[in-house]
This record gives C-alpha cells, structure tokens and sequence, in this order.
C-alpha cells in the first residue's frame, strides 16, 4: 500500500505489505466507507482487512521494518475458484464477485456467507461494478456478453439482483437497404487481457464497457472500442469511445 506524498523524492511513500493470499492478487478495492481493503485472487479467497497497528506484523512480512501502518484480517470469504473482479456496494455491506466458474456472486461482508449467485453466463467472468446509488451491477464475461442487473424493489426477489438486459449484439443501418446488420458487441477469448472491468458513472445514469468492438456502414473493418450505455435505455449504446 502507498499513498501520495508530494515532498519525497519519488511523490509516493510506502505505507504497509499484507501477505496472507497463496495465489496471484488480482484485484484490490476499498470499501466506499474507507474502513476495509478487499483483496482477492487466484487462490479464490476474498481477505478484508482493517488497519490495527495493535498487532504486529506477519513473520512473512520482510518489509515490516519500513512500515508505517498495519493490517489484520478480519473477515474471509471462500469462493469456489479464481477470482478475476470484485466491486463493493455503496453501503459497504455487500461484495459482488466475478469468477472463472462463470458466476456472479454476492457476499453479505460482516455475516461472512453468500447472499445471492447468479449463473447465467457461459464463459468467465472477468469484470464487475456496481453502481453509486446501488441499483445496478454489471458484469463483462468471456463469452461476449454484457449483462445489467436491476435490484428488485417488490415481489419474491426483493432486495435481489435480476437480469434486466443482455447486451450482445447491435444493430446498424446500411444505405438503400430495409433490414439492418447486427453484429457481436464484444470480444470473446482473442482479447488481450485477463479482465474486463467496466463502471458505472458518479450518479449511476451511464455505464462504460470496455473490450467492445463497433461496426457501421463506413467502419466495415472492427473497430476495438468502449461502449457508453444509458441506463435508463439499454437496447443500444449511446456512443462508443475508440481504443488508441
């Protein structure tokens, strides 16, 4: 962990190292409230640790020496394999989780158990967000799909997560033709990357997806891009911005 500092030589300073996980850390997320860091992995652990400079740091830890603040586990959440994405939700009581068995999981964080699992996708899952007002989450999967869910506010899945679009392909006019083209909005296993992690915009209303591929009449040749979709209207993106 580091933090910025504008008077050292390098404009940072090193705060803490946590060692616990048994497998590559892929990602690192603060809570909103700034009480805990969520840390998970290939080992398909999710650890959330507070800082306690009460206790002394691990025997594991060659850095202890330099550090200046220190963190304790307190809570763990076991999922059943690796892990590629987490995101928190705004209250700082939920974790959703993106998973290589091609599930989207949720985690009630102070009662350590798994509140809701969804299994829809058919490939990994390699992003997730939530959105600030807690209404939404997406998630971007391998098999070239963008699902948002909608929290029910009514009937038998209230306070759930259901399906309330799959976006996949889209849909594009060609001149002095009636029927439009559609093709796949996304790329499936030939991406470059291991993650996919798309966001929500500060007041919920936009979400951007990255690993997007955008066609039209004058671009025939794909074009790798991120799509920008209202939530509010979710049939098609409002716009596209073009990778470099």
């Amino acid at each position: 962990i580091w933090r910025q500092d504008p008077e050292s030589e390098t404009g940072v300073e090193f705060i803490s190292s946590l060692f616990r996980h048994n497998g590559t850390v892929n990602v690192t997320k603060y809570s909103p409230d700034g009480e805990w860091l969520a840390t998970a992995g290939d080992d398909g652990l999710i650890y959330i640790w507070t800082q306690d400079d009460t206790v002394k740091p691990s025997i594991e830890n060659t850095e202890a020496e330099f550090q200046i603040e220190n963190y304790v586990v307190k809570k763990t959440l076991r999922v059943s394999s690796e892990i590629y994405d987490i995101a928190w939700s705004p209250d700082s009581k939920y974790i959703a989780c993106a998973s290589i068995d091609n599930c989207l999981s949720i985690w009630e964080v102070n009662r350590s158990r798994q509140f809701q699992v969804i299994t829809e996708n058919n490939h990994f899952l390699q992003g997730v967000s939530w959105s600030n007002d807690g209404n939404w989450i997406a998630s971007l999967s391998a098999d070239k799909t963008c699902r948002i869910y909608k929290k029910a506010t009514s009937g038998p899945y209230r306070n759930r997560f259901v399906c309330e679009k799959v976006l996949r392909k889209r849909e594009y006019k060609i001149a002095n033709q009636d029927k439009p083209k559609k093709h796949e909005m996304f790329l499936a296993e030939k991406l470059r990357s291991f993650f996919r992690r798309g966001s929500f915009s500060p007041n919920g209303e936009l979400y951007f997806a990255p690993g997007g591929v955008f066609k039209s009449e004058t671009q025939t040749k794909p074009l790798y891009s991120t799509y920008v979709f209202a939530t509010h209207n979710l049939s098609n993106p409002i716009m596209h911005i073009p990778s470099p």
